[in-house]
């Protein structure tokens, strides 16, 4: 009886540490300047991305989105999916990267559109989804396509 509880520890113990490995530690943790986004996603691949003085990383497979919402040269706002599918962005002023609301997941980011506010669309598998920037906020996340 003692071997079978003992092995059953081990089992649990074992269990445990998968289930501590597979879940980032700080995946509920909102982006700040001295914690950005990305950070604590475990055996996630990612690559760095320095903007205005803030370090992030954005997902292998997918490209960082430079927006350019006005006329002005250079870009305004930088769009990432992270290693936790989460979709980040920052600008100048910003003080860090920022999760977009709306707990939208991607795979990549698709492209941005200035004609109607802000839309910026995502990739998640062969669908396409959007978020539009109006009135001061970002509006939730909605099927807009197919991609391909």
């Amino acid at each position: 009886m003692h071997a079978v509880q003992k092995a059953g520890l081990a089992l649990a113990s074992a269990l445990v540490g998968l289930t501590a490995a597979a879940v980032p530690g700080s995946a509920a943790a909102a982006p700040s300047s001295s914690t950005t986004a990305q950070e604590g996603s475990v055996a996630a691949c990612k690559k760095p991305i320095d903007r205005w003085g803030h370090r992030g990383y954005y997902r292998c497979g997918s490209s960082p989105m430079n927006a350019y919402w006005d006329d002005r040269p250079g870009y305004d706002e930088t769009f990432v999916v992270g290693p936790d599918r989460k979709i980040y962005s920052i600008w100048a002023g910003s003080g860090g990267w920022h999760e977009l609301p709306g707990n939208g997941r991607a795979d990549d980011m698709y492209g941005h559109d200035e004609s109607n506010g802000r839309t910026v669309a995502v990739r998640v598998g062969t669908a396409k989804f959007c978020t539009n920037y109006k009135h001061g906020q970002w509006n939730g996340w909605h099927r807009c396509g197919s991609v391909g």
